[in-house]
């Protein structure tokens, strides 16, 4: 009986420590969704390529200011993992980085917006250029 109450007690302390350890990120709701659904793809229970739908075609995020939609599409999530190039990298989806890269060149991120394709210039470089928490490009995680 003393081994188990020991244990459990250690238990409660690491859970502890770990709550202490990662803070609630505050984010506003539309960025909430998004950091909620990066790290359900970093989590490998939905896809890079669904959170880039998401993204790309809910009308949530794509009749927002340019910038806005600048800041999620290259949004790292709150635990610190990287951007959507590091989830497609983590979990091999090349055909999504492809889709993603496509659309940072084609200038098709502009049709519903009032901002100026100048806002997405250096969208490429800003995701592939992205560390993680460990300090690495998606192409390293790759």
């Amino acid at each position: 009986g003393a081994i188990l109450g020991s244990t459990n007690n250690n238990n409660n302390n690491n859970k502890k420590k770990q709550l202490q350890q990662q803070p609630f990120k505050i984010l506003d709701p539309l960025t909430r969704v998004i950091d909620d659904s990066l790290q359900q793809v970093f989590a490998g229970t939905k896809s890079a390529e669904s959170h880039f739908q998401l993204l790309t075609k809910d009308p949530r995020f794509t009749l927002q200011d340019v910038s806005l939609q600048r800041k999620w599409m290259t949004w790292c999530h709150s635990s610190g993992g990287g951007n959507i190039l590091h989830c497609c990298a983590l979990w091999n989806d090349p055909s999504t980085v492809h889709e993603i890269l496509q659309y940072c060149s084609s200038g098709n991120h502009h049709n519903h917006t009032n901002g100026s394709s100048s806002s997405f210039a250096s969208l490429q470089s800003t995701l592939v250029e992205t560390l993680d928490s460990d300090g690495r490009t998606p192409y390293e995680v790759a």
